[in-house]
């Protein structure tokens, strides 16, 4: 059950979707996809799921913290039907599994690049940043996991240098990319050196506000100047969430019989879970400073020396 920003987001929809995919071809399992056109849908196609007897479903999946009501209330109508809840969790049950991440994590890596960034400049053939001291941030809908992704962006980037100045707003929406490129249009008119985004299909949009500024972006989810390849001449680096990892695990749980639905697992930097990749295109440019800066962040997250904050005002 895909949120409702649905497939060819080039990022988490696409991601998960690999997931699926891998284990039909690894695994031989047979599966149904749900795309949502409202909120108010996601009941119904849990509903409709978890009543299908023919195919009888061994899991449904469902992705986003907008499907913990949903689930919650189908959930305790069908005992006997399994559900992995990834993005957010559903608890005081013992027939669904919950997998979360750590952006906050991960999102702290792309804020400690955008803080190199913005007080060190960059130059590239096809997008340069001077250097102004300013970094934007652009989420979809305000809930806690994008907060997490701007907490950690916010405090990499306040890591390098706290003076940095910090731009942010919501879209209010994952597949509004006008919207996503009207505001960060606006961020690189007022000197933005760099924006990131946690946005899914709307951060498309803040790409071609990077196009037109020539300034350099931050994708997410995927390595997005490989899955969003006509903005790869702006991409400076992306980060990671491998939510196709967490899809195939849980299918194969499934599959060997070891599914556990009172589990409740979250995935970190220590677990590979998050990455901060560089760009296929310009990733090159990027500084051995600015590549350190970031590796030895990501070691003292791990060890436990950095703890980066998981809401914005923690």
């Amino acid at each position: 059950m895909y949120p409702v920003a649905g497939l060819g987001d080039q990022g988490f929809s696409d991601n998960a979707q690999e997931g699926l995919l891998r284990a039909e071809e690894e695994l031989g399992i047979e599966y149904s996809e749900g795309e949502p056109s409202s909120n108010s849908e996601y009941q119904d196609f849990h509903n409709q799921f978890a009543a299908s007897q023919n195919p009888n479903y061994d899991l449904i999946i469902g992705l986003t913290f907008d499907q913990v009501t949903p689930i919650e209330n189908v959930s305790a109508d069908f005992p006997d039907q399994n559900w992995t809840l990834i993005d957010a969790a559903v608890q005081d049950r013992d027939n669904v599994s919950n997998i979360s991440f750590s952006e906050h994590e991960g999102s702290y890596l792309a804020g400690t690049l955008a803080g190199h960034i913005a007080t060190n400049g960059f130059e590239s053939e096809t997008a340069s940043a001077p250097g102004e001291g300013v970094v934007g941030f652009v989420g979809g809908a305000r809930n806690p996991v994008i907060e997490r992704f701007e907490a950690g962006y916010r405090a990499g980037v306040k890591g390098v240098d706290e003076s940095i100045e910090f731009r942010s707003a919501y879209a209010g929406a994952f597949n509004a990319p006008d919207q996503g490129q009207s505001i960060a249009q606006s961020m690189y008119n007022e000197d933005a050196d760099v924006v990131y985004h946690a946005a899914g299909g709307t951060g498309i949009g803040m790409f071609e506000a990077a196009q037109e500024a020539g300034r350099p972006a931050i994708g997410v989810d995927t390595d997005q100047s490989i899955t969003a390849s006509d903005y790869a001449d702006v991409i400076v680096a992306s980060m990671l969430k491998r939510m196709d990892s967490a899809v195939f695990t849980t299918i194969e749980n499934v599959t060997e019989g070891e599914f556990d639905g009172t589990s409740n697992v979250t995935l970190g930097l220590e677990d590979d879970a998050h990455e901060l990749v560089y760009g296929d295109s310009i990733g090159s440019a990027v500084s051995d400073e600015a590549r350190e800066m970031v590796s030895s962040a990501r070691q003292q997250i791990i060890d436990g020396e950095i703890s980066p904050p998981e809401t914005v005002d923690g």
